[in-house]
């Protein structure tokens, strides 16, 4: 069979395949085309070198902005040290006040306030949980720094030595003559009293002295040393539980070490405490030791001091970097920064992950939107390949190593048992140190940072930092708006057009695009921009942003794995398409003689659906169409009520249905054709969402704890 007389449209798509846009060569497909004598049918051709074309793995090969591909650990900048500013603070220094107030998570019970001095100015508001090792939660709070009268020497002086008296209590090294301390802390008293509350509260005595004066009650929890070892601390065990004495009768003394506190999640999903640890229980003589006077409350307080100054320390470096390499982006809530830049080894309580995944869903959407408008004659296998070229972890991971924000990311654990207090004259010099760190670090943060310009100001806030890692990404609404009526000639009647927008909830303003969403690439004399795959490349990014954003709208806070977990089950492709083969309107009996895009008849008598206007052709399409509607009509009713009752995803019906992936492809197209007419304002597409019951059901997983994990990660967790 002599090879078909190629047409103008296949001779030019063979010619614009042969040079992409930077100039590099890819081979002739048109040309082996021919030499092998395989042409068949003319949108067939088409389609195959739409295909070959959207395989720009050769394209990626020349191109010179190719990510390269890194190492599993990379050498990055040392954490950015916050400590070096104060030396020159202290030395002129404009005194703050901050308040720290400790309480009792359980009983909401105040244990105590305390003033924290500061050299300048800082943002230290800040709230967090600490988990006690004996099995209760703190919860504290601090305070914006506020100015203070000037502090005289003599004042000063006595500040050092309370700030001695905490750090001694937790078992920390620390010698009255050390006078370079970063912070400063003191009971929240005036600074006049600070004198009668030293000589209260200062120095220590004699065990037995004290339990002869003092009831047990006050005694316990305060901290017990060894005369031959002072600076080895103890804390007081309270054994009334088990009926025994305060002291044997062999003068004996039951202690246990310095308790240990850890940071908690403050989410809902784990505000919990640990259970209380068996400690080691050591014996000392009464004769030989001697407790502090420092009351038990205050002891509590010092063993949170290296947890409030890491804290500080994270707030500081988030603070300076919203000031450096983010001051375009203008997000001034450092609270959102904190957790963004924190990575889930530091065990602090909060970390990246919950962040990562909004920044994540925005960086898809302003990309794909970005693309979707530079490119207008791409397909859309090629503007996938390049989105994924730009979302990937190396191609983010070189961005931020290019804005070196590798300094601002903080990965170490704080060891409670080598912490020591930072002083000014003790601080590294010099910022040439090295260390690890995994490229997907990187590449998280980047994406976090703009989940947390998108929570903090929206797209255009996401799309400012996002443009701080790609310089060349540009979101413009009023582009969609200006292309949205390119094809304004459409074989839609005004009849079908009025059906089609009450069942979709929305009325085109160019029914074109609605038509183009519609079309499969396999129908006659169709150009990549007259069919539904670069609709579907930007309806995909749209319908995640929805899904991410309904999410974390609900008031039950979630865990990223639960949020993870859940937009991959709402964003399945069986259950798009069970939503795409349910969308369908009744019609009067007079309006029955519309004309259908398949022999002029209705699928089901008074009632048109969303399938009697795809566009195709192609027995093998119709056939496949046709038996996916036959299991529709056999696992309607109960896969609807599944969405509406059940307490479990319905994974076994929807593999029952399992409906033709270009059905799932049709929603999307629509939900992109909405979403480019009305002028990339994403509202109309979540009316939609809202209107057809997706979103009620999203909503329904995140309030009633629906169980949406696959049966085979079910299995293999058991």
């Amino acid at each position: 069979m002599p090879p078909i007389r190629r047409s103008n449209y296949l001779k030019q798509q063979e010619r614009s395949i042969s040079t992409v846009g930077d100039g590099s060569v890819i081979h002739d497909i048109g040309t082996r085309f021919h030499r092998n004598r395989i042409w068949g049918t003319a949108s067939s051709r088409i389609s195959a070198l739409e295909e070959k074309r959207g395989n720009l793995n050769e394209y990626h090969a020349l191109s010179p902005n190719r990510p390269q591909k890194l190492p599993p650990l990379v050498y990055v900048s040392e954490e950015f040290d916050v400590w070096k500013s104060f030396k020159e603070h202290w030395r002129y220094p404009d005194f703050h006040r901050a308040r720290i107030t400790v309480q009792d998570k359980q009983n909401s019970k105040s244990i105590l306030s305390i003033a924290m001095i500061l050299p300048a100015f800082f943002q230290t508001a800040s709230n967090f949980l600490l988990s006690h090792e004996d099995g209760y939660c703190l919860a504290i709070s601090i305070t914006s720094a506020a100015s203070v009268p000037e502090i005289s020497k003599h004042e000063l002086l006595l500040m050092r030595k309370i700030t001695g008296l905490y750090l001694r209590s937790m078992g920390s090294s620390y010698d009255d003559s050390e006078d370079d301390l970063v912070t400063l802390f003191v009971p929240d008293i005036s600074f006049h009293y600070l004198e009668d509350w030293l000589d209260l509260y200062g120095g220590s005595e004699p065990v037995l002295r004290s339990i002869e004066q003092q009831t047990t009650a006050t005694l316990l929890g305060r901290t017990i040393r060894d005369r031959a070892v002072p600076g080895h601390a103890r804390l007081l065990r309270d054994n009334r539980s088990a009926g025994k004495k305060l002291i044997s009768n062999d003068y004996e003394i039951e202690c246990q070490s310095v308790p240990r506190l850890s940071f908690t999640p403050a989410n809902s999903f784990s505000n919990h405490c640990r259970e209380r640890r068996n400690t080691k229980v050591y014996k000392m003589s009464a004769q030989n030791s001697f407790v502090d006077r420092l009351p038990a409350n205050h002891v509590t307080f010092g063993l949170c001091i290296p947890m409030i100054l890491e804290r500080l320390r994270v707030s500081l470096i988030a603070n300076n970097l919203s000031i450096t390499l983010l001051r375009n982006v203008g997000i001034h809530h450092a609270e959102l920064i904190v957790p963004a830049i924190m990575a889930p080894a530091t065990q602090s309580g909060m970390d990246y992950q919950r962040l990562e995944l909004f920044g994540d869903t925005v960086l898809k959407y302003l990309v794909s939107c970005w693309l979707f408008q530079v490119n207008p004659s791409w397909n859309e296998a090629r503007l996938s390949a390049e989105r994924e070229r730009f979302i990937r972890n190396d191609y983010l991971a070189e961005a931020a190593l290019r804005i070196k924000l590798d300094r601002f990311i903080v990965t170490r654990k704080i060891s409670m048992r080598r912490w020591k207090a930072p002083h000014v004259n003790c601080l590294r010099q010099s910022s040439t140190e090295q260390r690890q760190m995994s490229p997907k670090i990187l590449a998280d943060v980047t994406e976090s940072l703009i989940g947390a310009a998108y929570l903090n100001g929206g797209f255009q806030m996401a799309q400012r930092c996002a443009r701080c890692f790609i310089p060349q990404i540009r979101f413009l609404p009023s582009v969609f708006r200006a292309s949205s009526g390119r094809f304004a000639t459409t074989s839609l009647e005004p009849t079908s057009q009025k059906l089609l927008a009450k069942m979709i909830g929305y009325s085109f303003k160019c029914p074109s695009l609605l038509e183009q969403a519609l079309t499969h690439s396999s129908f006659p004399n169709t150009y990549p921009q007259r069919n539904y795959q670069r609709l579907e490349f930007i309806g995909d990014a749209v319908l995640d942003m929805v899904v991410v954003a309904t999410i974390a709208a609900q008031s039950v806070e979630l865990s990223p794995g639960r949020m993870s977990v859940i937009k991959h089950a709402a964003v399945n492709a069986s259950l798009l398409g069970f939503f795409c083969l349910s969308q369908c309107v009744t019609v009067p009996s007079s309006e029955s003689e519309i004309s259908m895009t398949r022999g002029g008849r209705l699928s089901t008598k008074g009632c048109v659906h969303l399938w009697d206007y795809i566009r195709f052709n192609g027995s093998g399409l119709l056939s496949t169409l046709e038996t996916c509607i036959l299991r529709f009509r056999l696992l309607e009713d109960e896969i609807n009520s599944y969405l509406q009752f059940a307490l479990t995803y319905p994974w076994g019906l929807l593999d029952r249905l399992r409906p033709s992936k270009f059905l799932s492809d049709i929603f999307e197209s629509i939900l992109g054709a909405i979403f480019i007419d009305s002028g990339g304002v994403i509202d109309f597409c979540t009316h939609f969402l809202e209107k057809i019951g997706f979103l009620r059901y999203i909503k329904r997983i995140c309030t009633h704890d629906i169980n949406v994990s696959h049966p085979h990660q079910r299995g293999q967790s058991f």
